[in-house]
Parts: structure tokens; sequence; C-alpha cells
């Protein structure tokens, strides 16, 4: 990256950290409608800094334990953790950017996408989410990685588990509130974790 676009970069990140920090303080909480916490581990990333990126990750988890996260949070986070050689958590955070949208992975691998015919739970999980992923964020996979997390994503677990959530979320878009959606629901989250 050149050292223009790295300042920019830099610049955001720093942003960001100030923005979330004078919320903090401010309110004893953070008023973060507008997504920065998501920009931060991804921008450490982009500078090449897997520590800083880490660290990141690991700030989100303290301060946000029950946020749902979004998709390319995830992916960045699969890789800073496969990059730091924790395979295992790679694993489950690309499970997570996998299930939070079925677009997403198959974007980063070159591979066509097209929309499936199922229940969106939110705007997140909608195929035009993609369009909208920076294209820095997926150029910062090497081949390498993008081999391994191709290996995963058609491997027996990734597919049968998707294979199975995509049948739940076509039963939802068809399926009226009470016991059988809210049973459909649960699996579907099972499947998530």
């Amino acid at each position: 990256m050149p050292q223009t676009e790295q300042q920019k970069v830099r610049a955001r990140l720093r942003s960001y950290e100030r923005k979330l920090r004078q919320e903090k303080e401010k309110y004893g909480w953070y008023d973060d409608g507008a997504g920065k916490r998501y920009q931060i581990g991804p921008h450490y990333m982009l500078l090449d800094d897997n520590d800083g990126a880490l660290a990141a990750f690991q700030w989100f988890e303290k301060e946000f334990p029950d946020d749902v996260g979004v998709p390319d949070h995830f992916l960045c986070w699969s890789l800073a953790l496969y990059r730091a050689g924790n395979e295992i958590g790679a694993a489950k955070k690309l499970r997570q950017a996998m299930f939070s949208n079925l677009y997403l992975v198959p974007r980063l691998l070159g591979s066509p996408i097209s929309e499936l015919d199922i229940w969106h739970g939110s705007s997140d999980a909608e195929p035009s989410y993609v369009e909208h992923v920076p294209e820095a964020y997926l150029q910062l996979w090497t081949d390498a990685e993008r081999e391994w997390a191709e290996g995963l994503y058609n491997g027996p677990g990734f597919s049968s588990a998707r294979e199975r959530f995509i049948e739940i979320s076509r039963a939802l878009a068809t399926t009226r509130p009470g016991p059988e959606r809210s049973r459909l629901v649960e699996e579907m989250h099972k499947l998530e974790r």
C-alpha cells in the first residue's frame, strides 16, 4: 500500500479510536450507531499490524460481548487469527462470517454468487451487503490463505452445516410465528455457534 494511503488508513483508525474513547468517557458506554467498532481491527490489518488487529478484536470481544457483529469484521478477524497460528479460532470466525452472510466467502474465493431464495434475517445477510465490503479487506488474503479458507468452506463440516442453514432459511421464509418457527430459529442459532 502506498505511503499516502497508509497515512489515510492510519488517520481514519486514530479517528475511530478517539471517537469511541470519547463516547465511553462521555456516556460510560459506546454510542456507536455508525459502526466504528467494526473498523478498528480491519484497519490494523490494512496497516499490516496483525498484533494491533488481534488486540482490537480482543477489545471488541470484551467491550461488546453480546454484539452480533458484521460479516466483513468476522472475515478480517478470521484472517488475523489464522496469521497468528490459531487455526481453530480462525475457522470459527470464518464460520461466523459464512453464516452472517452466505455470499461473502464465495466473493472472497472468487466463486460465482447467485441470490438464494431464502429468508435473510437482516440487511447484513442480503446479497447486496457484499457489494459494500471494502475490496481492500478481500485483498488482504494471500493465495495460500484463500486456499485454507476454500478447504474449510468446501469441506464436509462447513458444507453440511451450510446446507442445513439454507434449508432452515428457506423454511423460515414461509413459516409463520409460533412453535415451529421458534424451533427453526433455535436450530439456526446452534449452527451459527
